[in-house]
Parts: C-alpha cells; structure tokens; sequence
C-alpha cells in the first residue's frame, strides 16, 4: 500500500506537485520543507491511498503531461488548478481498480483550508498578522480557485466594497452557490434585490432564508423576519400605510403574514433590539424614525395573530391612527407616543 498526493506550497503560486510515497504525505511534505530552497513549508491537500501507488503516479503524470501543465519532465510539479490533477488521480484509481473507492483508509481532504484560514487571519488582524485585506483577498483567490465556496463569498464582499448591489459576474457566481446550497449566497442576493428594489425576488430570498433558519445566524433571522413583515404591512394599502414604493396586493400581504406566523418571537427580538439601539443615543433621528415608523407594523401583527405582547410593543395603534402618525403635523396620538418612548429608553 502507498499513497499518491498532492502538495502546495504559498512559495510557489500556481504550482503544484502529484507524487507517490509509501510512508505517509505528510512525512513526505514535512521532508520536502526542510529544504533552504523553499522559503514556506509544503502541505497536503489532497491524499489517495492505493495499492498501486507508482502505477497510478505514473499514469496520473502521463495525462498531466498531455496538458503542457509540466514544469520539468524530470521533476514532479505542474503549472494551473491543483483540483484538476485531484479529479485525474479519483478517475484515474478507480479505472486501475475498480475496488479501489471502498478502500477504507483512503482520505480526502479540503485542499483549500490552509489558504482559505490564513486568509481570515489577514482579514481580521488575528494573531501576529496585521489586518490586510490585499492579502486576505490574495489568500482567497488561492482557496476559490481549489473549490472553496465560502472563499468565493467572501472575495465578493471584499471586491464589491460591501455594496449591496452587486456586478453581474458576482451575480452570477451567488446564483451558483446559492443553487449549491449555499444560504450566505442567497442572503447577499437578497440584500441585492432589496437594494435595486425587485421586490419579488427578495421577499423569495428571505423566505428561503427563514426556511434554513438552523443554519442561519439569528440575526440574520430576525433581519429577514421583520423585512417580511414591514413589506406585508407598509406595502399593502389595506393597512392604513401610505408608501411611494412599489405597493404589493392583500393576497401576497396575506401570504407573508401566514408565513411569519411562525416567526413572531423574532419580530418582538429585533425590535427590542431596535429600541437598545436607540436608547444608546436617543439624538439619532435616523433611529427615531425607524423606531416610530415600525410601531405600525408590530400593532397590526399583533392584531392579526392575537399576540398581546406585538400589541402592546406597537401602542395598540388602529388603522386611523397609523395614517394619522403618517401626517407631517403630529397628531396627539404621535405625540404621546413619542414621550412615553422618550421616557422608556432613558429608563
């Protein structure tokens, strides 16, 4: 028994080297770094193990050859994409021995976790790193190119300047991952949507969202929860509301409140944290607003789910006195409500 593997170096970008070693790879990786020629340590990204190792290293570099991917015909490394010479050596093992995929210890391993994990390093400063996201992206690319799904997400978010609207190749890529099941991918297309304002789309993105609620950070969540609900409530003319944005019917407003019937703890989550927010520093209008604007929305749920604690979170509002707070000149009702909030966040 022996194996074939695939080694990588950070040294040495865009080369790889397929070997056959009857010890273990990383023995084998750990001999090669010894060197003073190289200036980083090899690693294992890829280990098969076979009972024909020489056989299966010698047809493996034949076909890599037939690429003009050599670097030298007397040496063991190859230019491009290490994946590719990874999916030779699985075919490859399994037409020499078709027995051989049941071998128990054979190991695979994610060739793009050490690039992929030095790249967070840079991103967030960690360690002994300095925060670099030049690197970071660097380190990505690397990961992205060996089939890191969460490296290409991230390399998004750094080329995309955090902007929510997203380029069409980036567009592309995210409706990719998010069809492999990637759900980070359909909250960055969400945010697109919503930001562009195609409304159909993002409210699909934020129910698939909240469909794989385990998998989700609970912020996220309760993101998504109460963009539902404002688009249900604020959207819908039949809820005392008034908007210049595009108007949904009762129907869908109707669908998406059945939906988030199940979501009614992190409707009254967010908004406590809404309101913390806004206790920190009461002089934010920005703040001001949202909060006020809301209490709309948490009343008319509450109602509509008998939901006491949503009621009393949204002062109980009726229909006329949503379209009331809506009035350049507040009415009494907005006044009230603006000095007991006042009063309850310097509390």
């Amino acid at each position: 028994m022996g194996w074939v593997y695939v080694l990588m170096n950070p040294s040495m970008i865009g080369i790889y080297k397929v070997g056959m070693t009857e010890r273990s790879p990383e023995e084998r990786a750990n001999e090669l770094s010894k060197s003073t020629s190289v200036a980083t340590p090899f690693f294992v990204i890829y280990k098969h193990q076979t009972h024909y190792p020489k056989e299966l290293e010698y047809e493996v570099h034949k076909e890599l050859e037939n690429t003009d991917s050599r670097v030298n015909s007397n040496r063991e490394f190859f230019n491009g994409d290490p994946s590719i010479a990874i999916r030779i050596i699985i075919r490859l093992a399994k037409e020499l021995n078709p027995a051989e995929t049941a071998v128990p210890n054979r190991v695979e391993s994610n060739s793009w976790v050490n690039f992929e994990r030095e790249a967070f390093e840079y991103l967030n400063g960690e360690g002994d790193k300095l925060e670099d996201t030049l690197k970071a992206a660097e380190l990505f690319r690397k990961a992205k190119k060996l089939g890191s799904k969460k490296s290409s997400l991230e390399l998004i978010k750094l080329e995309d300047n955090e902007s929510w609207a997203k380029t069409d190749e980036s567009l592309n890529i995210l409706s990719t991952l998010r069809e492999a099941g990637e759900i980070e991918a359909s909250y960055l297309l969400f945010k697109h949507y919503d930001y562009v304002g195609l409304i159909s789309n993002s409210i699909k993105l934020a129910k698939e969202i909240l469909s794989n609620s385990d998998s989700v950070e609970s912020k996220l969540v309760e993101e998504c929860t109460f963009y539902l609900a404002e688009i249900a409530i604020r959207r819908c003319p039949n809820y005392g509301y008034k908007t210049i944005l595009t108007e949904i019917s009762l129907e869908e407003s109707e669908s998406i409140i059945q939906f988030l019937k199940a979501y009614q703890e992190e409707l009254i989550s967010f908004y406590n944290k809404r309101l913390k927010a806004l206790g920190a520093d009461v002089s934010r209008i920005d703040l001001q607003y949202g909060v006020f604007r809301e209490l709309g929305i948490l009343s008319t749920l509450g109602d509509l789910y008998s939901n006491e604690i949503l009621k009393n979170m949204g002062y109980n509002l009726t229909k006329e006195q949503i379209k009331e707070i809506q009035t350049d000149d507040y009415c009494d009702k907005a006044e009230e409500i603006y000095t007991d909030l006042l009063e309850r966040l310097r509390i």
